[in-house]
C-alpha cells in the first residue's frame, strides 16, 4: 500500500508543478523605449501574423433587402429635398410680395402738394438779417 500512496503523492506533485507555457518574447528584457512610453507594446510580428477571416458572401436575400432599404432611403431623401425646395420657393414669393407692398405704400405715402414754384432764395432769407453782408 505504501507504494500506491507514494505513487499518488508523486502524481499530485507533478500535476501541481506543471507551469503554463509562457511566450519567450514576453520574458525578454527590453530597454526603455525611446518615446518613453513603457506601457506600449512593440509593433512587430503579432500584427503581421493575425489570422484574417475570409470575406463572407452575403446571400441573395440579404442583398435584396439592403437594396430595398437603400431605395427607400433615396426616395425619402428625394421627398425631403422636394419639400425643402417648395418651402424655399414659397419664402421667395413671400419676400417678393412684401417688397411689392412696401413699394406701393411708398408711392401712396409720397403724395404731396406743390406750394410754390422754385425761386432762388437769398442768404438773408435763410439765415436771417444778422448774417447779411454790408
Amino acid at each position: 500500500m505504501s507504494t500506491v500512496v507514494e505513487q499518488q503523492k508523486m502524481e499530485e506533485e507533478t500535476t501541481q508543478q506543471v507551469v503554463p507555457e509562457v511566450d519567450e518574447e514576453a520574458l525578454k528584457v527590453r530597454g526603455k523605449p525611446k518615446s518613453g512610453r513603457g506601457w506600449k507594446e512593440p509593433v512587430g510580428r503579432e500584427q503581421t501574423h493575425r489570422v484574417k477571416p475570409k470575406a463572407l458572401r452575403k446571400s441573395w436575400k440579404v442583398k435584396q433587402e439592403e437594396r430595398q432599404r437603400l431605395e427607400e432611403r433615396k426616395e425619402l431623401l428625394a421627398q425631403v429635398k422636394q419639400v425643402q425646395a417648395q418651402e424655399k420657393l414659397a419664402a421667395k414669393e413671400e419676400r417678393r410680395r412684401r417688397i411689392m407692398i412696401r413699394e406701393e405704400n411708398l408711392i401712396k405715402g409720397s403724395a404731396y402738394q406743390v406750394v410754390c414754384e422754385f425761386q432762388p432764395f437769398s442768404v438773408s432769407l435763410i439765415l436771417g438779417d444778422k448774417h447779411r453782408k454790408n
